[in-house]
């Protein structure tokens, strides 16, 4: 029970790691995506300066979605063998 007990805390701190360097990473990421929100509520954008800046918050919001679904549950990867 005690190696059972081990190995299962060990998963757990494995995942718990793993996420919060996937969460500093999204907040890299947010806090760009904020960056350009204020940059184009500051300005006179024209048609295709506002296509590139919906472009790149496409992008950033893909890479966020992808990291918090690769780390919100604990998967295979963060199974000790």
């Amino acid at each position: 029970m005690g190696q059972f007990y081990n190995q299962t805390r060990q998963e757990h701190l494995t995942w718990a790691q793993r996420r919060l360097e996937a969460l500093d990473k999204m907040e890299v990421k947010l806090k760009a995506m904020r960056a350009l929100a204020v940059y184009a509520a500051s300005r006179t954008l024209s048609q295709a300066e506002v296509v590139r800046l919906q472009e790149w918050m496409n992008i950033l919001q893909a890479e966020v979605n992808a990291l918090d679904n690769a780390t919100t549950c604990m998967g295979e990867d963060d199974l000790v063998h």
